[in-house]
């Protein structure tokens, strides 16, 4: 079987740091607006649209929400292609 591609990730999904080895699910995606952390204190919204993607540590349970074009770096899919 192959690996899954970036494209193709789905709820359910594995995914492993590449850095420390610990795994994630992904619990769903959604499209979300990410403000550029260099204009959090400005009147004016900066920042771009992209899919969402909300985690969960499988152990200690904690969640998270990341860019899922920023997670190409750090994370590697797990699950395998049906």
């Amino acid at each position: 079987m192959k690996t899954k591609m970036w494209y193709q990730l789905e709820k359910g999904d594995i995914l492993r740091n590449k850095n420390d080895g610990e795994m994630v699910v992904i619990l769903s995606m959604f499209t979300k607006f990410f403000q550029d952390q260099s204009h959090w204190h400005s009147d004016i919204d900066y920042g771009v649209a992209g899919t969402a993607v909300r985690v969960q540590w499988i152990e200690g349970g904690n969640e998270h929400t990341f860019q899922k074009s920023k997670m190409r770096s750090n994370w590697e899919i797990v699950t395998l292609q049906s």
